[in-house]
């Protein structure tokens, strides 16, 4: 199953090539704890927070544009097991919804600037 939280730490591990016990010894909890993090085990402990979260953004190298997903997320796994899945699936359509606004955003402005100028609009350029 897993959660959004669980998959971005696989992903990152992978890109890393970090194992999930390499792991664990940099961030100091077990490598059955990561494990469970990672799957979504009802017995996994939540995700990180405050100092500790800090701890595995450094160790996964979130990089900086991501590292408000990263929290996002983390803070997610802090929602009750039967709420969570529609949760995570609101936090994935809103952050769609800003990503679009935000193109529309720019194509708006650019037709502006064609406009002023005169110009036919080419939204390929």
């Amino acid at each position: 199953m897993g959660t959004a939280f669980g998959s971005l730490v696989k992903q990152r591990l992978a890109e890393l090539g970090l194992s999930q016990r390499d792991f664990a010894s940099l961030v100091g909890l077990s490598h059955a704890n990561i494990n469970k993090i990672i799957n979504a085990s009802h017995e996994a402990p939540p995700p990180p927070q405050g100092d500790d979260l800090q701890r595995w953004a450094v160790a996964l190298q979130i990089p900086t544009a991501e590292h408000q997903r990263f929290c996002d997320l983390a803070a997610l796994g802090h929602v009750p097991w039967d709420v969570r899945a529609q949760w995570e699936a609101w936090y994935v359509a809103h952050n769609q919804l800003v990503a679009d606004h935000a193109r529309l955003q720019s194509e708006l402005t650019n037709l502006r600037r064609a406009a002023e100028r005169g110009t036919p609009y080419d939204e390929h350029k």
